[in-house]
């Protein structure tokens, strides 16, 4: 209030010394006598109009600076001719403004027309739009910014009036930028370079395409209930959920992405096949809820597979053979239910995460050279695996409290050879209460089974004497 109570004895002061009156001025008579004040160069101050009862405005001022007409509810025009700069908030809350024109603007800093009425917003040599410039302009229609570099964060957010985009010359898109533009149906931004955060989330888009974005960040297409294309030729990173949810997208290229973060496509329920010729990383649920997804073509020196990576796909129903000759990593679930694998080929796999191949009843030949963690549940009720080797395990199921819950090979029913010529004893996976172990439950390598555990001659008493192996001595055989 007192930077208002300034600008009123400002403006009194002005009329007093323009009349010569010694009178009293009310702010209605002072707006009055404003508006009749011809316009010269220079600057509109900060707060200048704030909160008035001005319906139109035309200046020839060069700035309008911070707040000058902010919350001026009844201003519905205004013309600016030679402004070429609107500082923050300068008409935001100016919710009855629907005629602007700014033919020599280059730069809209933040909130400067923030819940306004607008409907067209045109500005051919603005460069960039700053941060919420245009944000809950509930009315507004069409955009025209043919010269426009960058588009900041929440630029656009929540205007659910909007249904074309096209930004010709815009290399960056910020988070949240046209988030909530419901009508939203058509983008077009040939130049784009990064897509932020959440930057299309909510909106009515169709297709989604992009030819020199590079990175689409967390959450870009989120929820976009519409959207059934996405082309991206030379995006190399796709963030988390940046498609999540988007429930008819069917048609996908990504012929150069090498990182698919956390839950980037789940619950993409339409999608059936996807190409990741180059791709070195799926993270945690990248396809979960993916139920139509049968094809996945990724690349074979892929590196990493999260947890849950594939969770609820016929891609796991339908998959034969794993052979990923430098993947390092396969979390927890990834492959679990992949019920007709029969091949798991991991030259230089590292660890392999909690029940990574659950439940794969058709699996027979599994080799991992240099894996040295087996999580628990790793292989359990792998029906018809009747032998593996780990020569590089050191942890067999004891990772995290390494206690209960089901063993490496609980439910193997037919695995009667398992090769463990390490040159240590691993860590062995216990039961919550004793000092024995699940490892072996319901399978011919269990305490009471006829089995074989076979390990180094050097180690044979080290492993019959060890903790929880003790209790398996019998099945361990030295060779």
């Amino acid at each position: 209030m007192s930077a208002l109570t300034d600008t009123f004895t400002g403006i009194a002061s002005a009329i007093r010394s323009k009349t010569g009156s010694s009178s009293a001025f009310t702010p209605a008579q002072m707006i009055t006598e404003i508006e009749n004040i011809p316009s010269g160069a220079g600057n509109v101050d900060p707060y200048k109009y704030q909160s008035s009862a001005i319906s139109t405005y035309t200046g020839n001022e060069n700035a309008i600076l911070d707040c000058a007409f902010q919350d001026c509810t009844s201003l519905e025009t205004v013309t600016f001719s030679n402004c070429n700069y609107i500082g923050r908030y300068a008409f935001s809350g100016c919710t009855s403004l629907s005629s602007i024109s700014f033919p020599n603007c280059n730069y809209i800093m933040d909130y400067a027309f923030k819940s306004c009425k607008l409907t067209t917003a045109s500005f051919s040599k603005c460069t960039t739009i700053q941060t919420g410039v245009f944000e809950t302009c509930s009315s507004l229609i069409t955009l025209s910014f043919p010269n426009c570099t960058t588009i900041s964060d929440y630029a656009f957010n929540s205007c659910n009036s909007i249904t074309n985009a096209s930004f010709p010359k815009c290399t960056s898109i910020g988070a949240c930028a046209f988030s909530n533009c419901t009508s939203l149906n058509a983008i077009s931004f040939p130049n784009c370079t990064i897509i932020g955060s959440c930057a299309f989330c909510n909106t009515a888009i169709t297709t989604a395409s992009f030819s020199k974005c590079t990175n689409i960040n967390t959450s870009a297409f989120y929820n976009c209930s519409s959207l059934t294309t996405a082309l991206f030729p030379s995006c190399v990173s796709i963030q988390a959920g940046a498609f999540y949810n988007c429930g008819k997208l069917s048609s996908v290229s990504f012929p150069k992405c090498t990182y698919v973060d956390n839950s980037a496509f789940c619950s993409c329920t339409s999608l059936t096949t996807i190409a990741l010729p180059s791709c070195e990383t799926i993270r945690y649920g990248a396809f979960m809820g993916c139920t139509k997804l049968f094809s996945i073509t990724i690349n074979s020196n892929c590196s990493y597979i999260g947890a849950k990576a594939f969770a609820s796909t016929i891609y796991l129903s339908n998959l034969k053979t794993i052979n990923y000759s430098k993947c390092s990593y396969v979390g927890g679930y990834a492959f679990n239910g992949a019920t007709s694998l029969t091949t798991v080929s991991l030259a230089t796999c590292l660890e392999l995460g909690n029940s990574a191949f659950y439940n794969c009843t058709s699996l027979t030949t599994v080799s991992l050279p240099l894996c040295s963690i087996i999580s628990e549940g790793c292989f359990a009720n792998c029906t018809a695996l009747t032998t593996i080797s780990l020569p590089n395990c050191t942890n067999l199921g004891s990772t995290g409290i390494g206690l209960g819950g089901s063993g490496v090979f609980q439910g193997c029913t037919n695995l009667k050879s398992l090769y463990l010529l390490t040159s240590v004893v691993p860590s062995l996976q216990g039961e919550i209460i004793g000092g024995g172990t699940v490892a072996f439950n319901n399978s011919p390598l269990s305490a009471g089974g006829t089995g074989k555990i076979y390990v180094k001659s050097s180690l044979v008493n080290a492993f019959k004497s060890a903790y929880r192996w003790s209790t398996v001595s019998a099945r361990i055989v030295g060779m």
